[in-house]
């Protein structure tokens, strides 16, 4: 009977070392994720920032010519899931800022902004004047002029953040 209780007791004082295991190891992951998690704010939010001309880089067979973007803001844009053709068989969708060129007004390079955001897309399908469509690897920022206080998106490319 002896015998029977020191292995009772020594898978008891197992089962507490994994338990204490776990519960431990849980404890540091927490740590880590709450010391290493991403804060929520965006430290450029309201930095100064100035207009800067849009060029995009565009692969096209072997090369990459310099695609100049308007010089345009628009009051808003919508999401979509668009199909991304990578090959033949795949067809991806991603998830594109979608904007009119015949939505937007215009803007100068001299204009006093402030950044406000970046939209949640990295691509952006784009309907020229002309009404034929592109699809451009770019996002789209929130930013304020400041001499009238309006909020308008544009391309990424156009804004440079004051450091």
């Amino acid at each position: 009977m002896r015998g029977y209780s020191m292995i009772a007791k020594k898978v008891y004082n197992l089962h507490i070392m994994k338990l204490i295991n776990v519960l431990l190891t849980t404890f540091i992951l927490l740590v880590l994720f709450i010391a290493c998690g991403s804060d929520t704010t965006d430290s450029r939010v309201g930095r100064p920032a100035t207009f800067v001309e849009p060029i995009l880089l565009v692969k096209t067979t072997g090369y990459y010519p310099k695609v100049k973007l308007p010089l345009i803001v628009w009051d808003s844009f919508k999401y979509q899931m668009i199909s991304d053709l990578k090959s033949a068989r795949v067809d991806t969708k991603l998830n594109y800022c979608v904007v009119n060129e015949v939505d937007s007004k215009p803007f100068k390079l001299s204009t006093s902004i402030e950044f406000i955001e970046d939209a949640t897309c990295f691509n952006t399908y784009f309907t020229s004047s002309d009404q034929i469509p592109h699809k451009y690897r770019v996002g789209l920022v929130k930013v304020r002029i400041l001499e009238t206080g309006e909020e308008v998106w544009t391309w990424s490319k156009a804004v440079k953040i004051s450091e």
